[in-house]
């Protein structure tokens, strides 16, 4: 969430952290994304800030729902 990056070397507030993953040292991820449970779309700092890539990929999955319950 870009919405309040915290600074250098800092970690970011839990209402803006999403979730969290393991990363072994060649980058390969290990296990799944682990919920942190306080993440909150809405603070007091804004809504939601998403990069333009994944603004990108939540459209095109959105886009995906609408076309599955057309169908239907």
């Amino acid at each position: 969430d870009s919405r309040n990056p915290p600074d250098f070397g800092r970690i970011a507030w839990p209402e803006d952290i999403i979730g969290s993953l393991e990363v072994d040292p060649e980058g390969n991820i290990i296990g799944n994304l682990q919920s942190s449970g306080t993440y909150r779309m809405l603070t007091n700092e804004g809504a939601l800030g998403l990069s333009s890539f994944l603004r990108g990929k939540l459209l095109e999955r959105l886009r995906a729902e609408e076309n599955k319950d057309r169908k239907t």
